[in-house]
């Protein structure tokens, strides 16, 4: 991680992380509460659409201290979202392989915003057809925090493992958890 960039703040992160994407495929979000960066994303790469996951009922199981099953629970009828945005909502093993059918391109960003590594890694392995060399996935809570090494960042590992591919660190919050990679090839 030591060439990635230094950012201050999440949006930072994310904004570097959209910038280092190139050529065409989908842009989504897994994990969107109140839609404050899906919508930033939407605004970034309108008129494209942009597609966001989640049950708007909150975490489906513990994750840490402070963070039981349903915390960020929200009603999404009471948000707004830009015209561009188009959200799935349900589980990622139940939404995932319904968006897949309905759109059939490679994966360009991935906004990885699930915190626990159950709901991470599942969708990392439903993606893993439209994830190739060159797509980038910012997660939000990938280090810094107590028992980080056992959600998002343990699915990362894993998901590399099981695929062959190789990741390079773009960008991390170094006041905060988020980070963002690239997808490599794997180093012969």
């Amino acid at each position: 991680m030591s060439e990635a960039k230094a950012c201050t703040s999440r949006l930072d992160v994310m904004k570097f992380a959209f910038d280092a994407t190139t050529g065409e495929g989908f842009v989504c979000e897994l994990g969107v509460y109140k839609g404050q960066s899906l919508n930033e994303i939407a605004r970034w790469h309108s008129p494209a659409k942009v597609y966001g996951f989640d049950t708007f009922t909150g975490l489906p199981e513990f994750w840490r201290e402070g963070f039981p099953a349903g915390a960020f629970d929200v009603s999404s009828d009471k948000l707004d979202f830009e015209k561009n945005c188009t959200l799935y909502k349900g589980l990622f093993g139940e939404t995932l392989p319904v968006f897949l059918q309905d759109v059939s391109k490679m994966a360009k960003l991935i906004h990885v915003d699930c915190d626990l590594y159950s709901s991470t890694i599942s969708a990392l392995r439903i993606l893993a057809p439209r994830i190739s060399v060159g797509t980038v996935l910012v997660f939000d809570e990938y280090f810094n925090y107590p028992g980080w090494q056992n959600h998002e960042h343990k699915a990362l590992i894993e998901f590399l493992s099981e695929t062959g591919f190789d990741c390079k660190y773009l960008a991390y919050n170094k006041n905060s958890q988020q980070v963002a990679i690239i997808i490599s090839a794997k180093a012969q």
